[in-house]
């Protein structure tokens, strides 16, 4: 089987800086990262407001049980954007 050698001439024209393709990545990065920073934010003030909501609880075991499920949720929307965020990251550093 022949392999296809690589265009880097090709490669140079799409990815130069001043190419419309360039500017399209660097703004889709932009709007990607001012993204996932916004929904961080939200999901950190929704963990740290089910905490206090579990402080709250006293001697309510349905409102007890409803902040830790809560908490739970919080913290599996903060793993998988933490995940996301690695992924994005990787790669915008290999494109």
């Amino acid at each position: 089987m022949a392999k296809v050698p690589v265009r880097q001439d090709l490669l140079d024209l799409i990815f130069q800086t001043d190419s419309h393709l360039s500017n399209l990545f660097g703004h889709a990065t932009w709007f990607v990262k001012l993204l996932f920073s916004i929904i961080l934010i939200v999901a950190i003030v929704a963990l740290i407001i089910n905490i206090t909501k579990l402080a709250m609880s006293g001697g309510n075991p349905q409102a007890r049980s409803e902040a830790i499920r809560n908490i739970f949720i919080a913290g599996c929307c903060m793993t998988v954007l933490g995940g996301l965020g690695l992924i994005f990251t990787l790669l915008t550093v290999f494109i």
